[in-house]
């Protein structure tokens, strides 16, 4: 995720939080696309690699939505100093594990 991005995304969650009428429609809709999104890649990855017992599609998504969410990604890696790389390392390593059911 680039940083700049990042700053802006954070930025426009500030403000729709703050009660801001002009952002909060348009934030809202970035992340129902986002979730659009994430549920289709679930849904083709489900169709060429079967997910785990008890996994949905639409959980899937939601973890994926979790963990590749600036609600993550900033805090870890803007405020808290990691690497974005080690950040994409371990989200992979996670949704592997998750979706695929690879340690």
């Amino acid at each position: 995720m680039a940083r700049r991005a990042v700053g802006l995304l954070e930025v426009l969650r500030n403000a729709a939080a703050l009660g801001n009428e002009e952002i909060g429609p348009p934030r809202e809709r970035n992340k129902e696309q986002r979730r659009e999104v994430q549920e289709k890649l679930v849904g083709a990855l489900a169709k060429e690699h079967p997910l785990p017992a008890g996994m949905t599609v639409e959980r899937a998504a939601d973890i994926d939505c979790t963990l590749l969410g600036p609600e993550v990604h900033h805090p870890l890696v803007t405020e808290r100093g990691r690497s974005s790389r080690k950040w994409a390392d371990r989200v992979r390593a996670d949704l592997c594990r998750r979706l695929l059911g690879e340690v």
